[in-house]
């Protein structure tokens, strides 16, 4: 289980994305959030580049090139199930109780779907959703824990100790 706290350096935070490759459970700090979204952004960029890079400068390497691209996108499948695991993570680090982070996922898989028929309608909920996820991500730990007695505060958001 990752249960990252205080400061997490980029380290730290490459080696618990990929630890925490299936956890659903567990805390991820902003630090070590945004850390390991910069890894996963650096890396393709990174590879993507080297590979134009090589196709410009012989047309011999253009195969190798292509070869490049087609390792960004298996890197890009390989980082999709912690980069989901990571996020729902964070999410309960702000402070989501397990139902609010359920909740905001399967709200965002169905507007997802929608999108594909009902555009309009489809695309501005995955704005809202969108928004929410990345103002989540942004939170201090523990921001959204309540004290309240609330059945809703209680559904989405874990009861402060």
């Amino acid at each position: 289980m990752i249960l990252e706290k205080g400061k997490v350096d980029f380290k730290q935070a490459v080696k618990d994305f990929w630890k925490g490759y299936v956890d659903f459970s567990g805390l991820t700090t902003r630090a070590g959030y945004w850390w390991a979204v910069l890894f996963t952004f650096v890396v393709p960029v990174a590879i993507s580049i080297i590979a134009m890079l090589l196709a410009m400068a012989n047309s011999h390497l253009a195969a190798v090139s292509l070869g490049l691209l087609i390792v960004v996108l298996l890197f890009g499948l390989v980082i999709l199930i912690p980069s989901v695991t990571i996020s729902l993570r964070r999410w309960r680090d702000a402070g989501l109780s397990n139902k609010g982070v359920v909740t905001l996922f399967v709200l965002e898989v169905i507007f997802n779907i929608v999108s594909i028929w009902w555009n309009d309608f489809g695309n501005w909920m995955l704005i809202i959703t969108g928004l929410i996820s990345f103002i989540l991500t942004l939170l201090p730990t523990n921001q959204l824990v309540t004290t309240s007695n609330n059945v809703v505060a209680l559904f989405l958001f874990r009861k402060k100790n």
